[in-house]
């Protein structure tokens, strides 16, 4: 998964895109990700070091990425909470695109999405370039989604 998108709804809130780079028609390799999630920082575990060692903060001689679930929960670190906003593969008439890049909120319950289209080419194995053509076989052209969320995130 890639997290192509973050932006700030509060101090301690944010609205992540994450996604996968596939297209949802895609016959062999069809999307399995294009989420919304908000995350909130309240309440979870300071795990940046302020000294700025070269290696990073440690835990038991371990940098929290290298830590399992269960190390983790020794050293008394508890997570961000996540929680999906939107799933774009289920979003009504489709989301064709491979790359979901950019997402705002406007006021408090209306999502914009805008995909990636690469400005409509893709690179042709010979130094040159083609149409970038969804699954479909239409043209790949930037669009902006207007989402109304069921809830206000703000």
């Amino acid at each position: 998964m890639l997290v192509s998108e973050i932006t700030a709804i509060t101090n301690t809130t944010f609205l992540v895109l994450e996604r996968d780079g596939n297209y949802p028609g895609s016959a062999t390799t069809p999307s399995k990700a294009k989420h919304v999630y908000m995350v909130d920082l309240a309440g979870a575990t300071d795990v940046s070091d302020a000294g700025n060692a070269a290696g990073g903060k440690l835990f038991g001689g371990k940098v929290v990425e290298a830590l399992s679930p269960a190390e983790r929960t020794a050293n008394g670190i508890i997570p961000v909470t996540r929680t999906l906003i939107y799933n774009l593969l289920t979003h009504p008439g489709g989301y064709p695109h491979d790359k979901a890049e950019g997402i705002a909120l406007i006021g408090g319950n209306t999502l914009v999405v805008a995909n990636d289209d690469d400005f409509g080419v893709i690179d042709n194995g010979q130094s040159g370039i083609a149409p970038k053509n969804l699954p479909s076989g239409q043209r790949d052209t930037m669009t902006l989604y207007f989402i109304t969320l069921p809830v206000a995130l703000r």
